[in-house]
């Protein structure tokens, strides 16, 4: 396996033979403190290097200012190499030889309507080891792993829709060796970088072994799975096997659909008290932006003032730094935004709320209704087509190519029915080398 290393880490200067070291020994199925030599630790070194290259390439979390410059990394990143009691062992030398620092910070997560704390592990390196970085080949163990929770399972059981999908993310086929080439052809041209290309070489471990997620998140109604965690770049490498032969899927999806969802809130949020003539022209305008090609409208207005945005400049403008971002972590780039939709953004940011709780409640309110229309999509679908393959990628859905157009038309219905005017749909295109 390649994997991404601090240059200046060297384990093997690091754990020396014949001293001692502190050791959480498996006996008895329990981790118990030990003392062990080096000889013992250094069977370990192939875990400890997987899991500094996972902390070197995962995303730094957002949110919370206590995990700013923190990792959060569950087991289900790494159960199909690590077990839960290999991964205790790991941290617990890594941390008592200052390569790495844990923050555990309550969380609260719901389980059939209920809520329950838990200590969510955050993990960063420490210098010297935080610099830069090399790639290393190790030999180590895969295997494949099944995370179902709690809720999930229930959902199976009950829900012939849900049960539909976990069928369908559990016999996926995904064509891991062209994937592994598209991966690598893509670091060899320097279109991704190191951490993005080792993220993907896990991935594809994972897809290689028919590794299974299917969890259930009750706050946002959202399932996350094998298939929608997969990075883009890799998506269209999941096939469905006709007879002898291996077909392609085709991915639709929604245009703008986190803008057409704010739309939605905003306009449903007046009443005879809070009326504005200006917001009302406001979501006037953006509705007629929605119905043409919004991120073009803002590249649009980029030149006129003199500034060449691209079009994934465009809709980060639009997401990432207008529409998905905290009050406290606005910047330059978002006047732009505020500037073309003034009152469009007060209210919007009546509904962010003044609070991190408050805030996480609009972020999940947008998931919740992304959720619900998909679902509902997803259903009619099946109810229609039930043999056929089809995935759920969150707001979009990779189906067969000879149903795409019958899915369009379900598409289409639902989301006019709720949004009550018409959703552009696109087919992705492929990215394939």
């Amino acid at each position: 396996m390649k994997l991404l290393k601090p240059k200046n880490l060297d384990l093997n200067t690091i754990i020396g033979d014949g001293d001692s070291y502190s050791y959480l020994s498996n006996t008895s199925g329990r981790l118990i403190n030990s003392v062990k030599k080096g000889n013992v630790l250094r069977k370990l070194i192939p875990e400890i290097l997987y899991f500094i290259n996972v902390c070197i390439y995962t995303d730094e979390s957002k949110g919370d200012f206590r995990t700013t410059g923190f990792k959060r990394i569950r087991i289900t990143d790494v159960h199909h190499v690590l077990s839960y009691k290999k991964m205790r062992q790991v941290i617990h030398f890594l941390r008592l030889q200052n390569i790495i620092e844990v923050h555990e910070i309550p969380e609260f997560i719901t389980v059939n309507g209920k809520e329950f704390g838990i200590n969510a592990k955050f993990f960063k390196l420490l210098a010297p080891y935080d610099g830069s970085t090399e790639i290393a080949e190790i030999n180590l163990k895969t295997k494949r792993r099944v995370a179902i929770n709690g809720k999930a399972k229930q959902l199976i059981e009950t829900n012939p829709a849900i049960r539909h999908q976990f069928e369908m993310c559990s016999n996926y086929y995904f064509n891991a060796e062209d994937a592994l080439i598209h991966a690598n052809n893509f670091h060899n041209q320097k279109a991704i970088n190191d951490k993005q290309w080792a993220s993907m070489l896990d991935y594809i471990e994972k897809l290689r072994n028919k590794s299974v997620l299917f969890n259930y998140n009750e706050k946002t109604d959202r399932i996350f799975t094998i298939i929608n965690m997969c990075n883009k770049e890799l998506r269209h490498y999941f096939q469905v096997k006709r007879g002898n032969h291996c077909e392609d899927l085709i991915e639709l999806d929604f245009s703008t659909f986190n803008i057409q969802v704010l739309h939605k809130l905003i306009d449903d949020s007046i009443n005879i008290s809070n009326i504005n003539e200006n917001l009302l022209i406001e979501l006037d305008k953006l509705a007629q932006w929605l119905q043409e090609d919004f991120y073009k409208k803002i590249q649009d207005v980029g030149v006129m003032v003199d500034t060449l945005i691209s079009r994934d400049e465009a809709k980060d403008l639009a997401i990432k730094h207008w529409q998905n971002a905290r009050l406290d972590s606005w910047n330059e780039e978002t006047k732009i935004m505020k500037t073309l939709f003034p009152e469009i953004t007060k209210a919007m940011n009546v509904l962010k709320g003044n609070t991190y709780a408050d805030y996480l409640k609009y972020s999940n309110g947008f998931m919740r209704i992304e959720s619900q229309l998909v679902q509902e999509i997803y259903a009619e679908f099946i109810a229609k087509y039930p043999a056929v393959c089809i995935y759920n990628i969150f707001d979009s859905f990779m189906v067969e190519e000879q149903y795409k157009d019958n899915l369009r038309i379900i598409m289409d219905v639902c989301s006019k029915k709720y949004f009550k005017r018409q959703i552009k749909i696109k087919e992705k295109v492929t990215n394939k080398l």
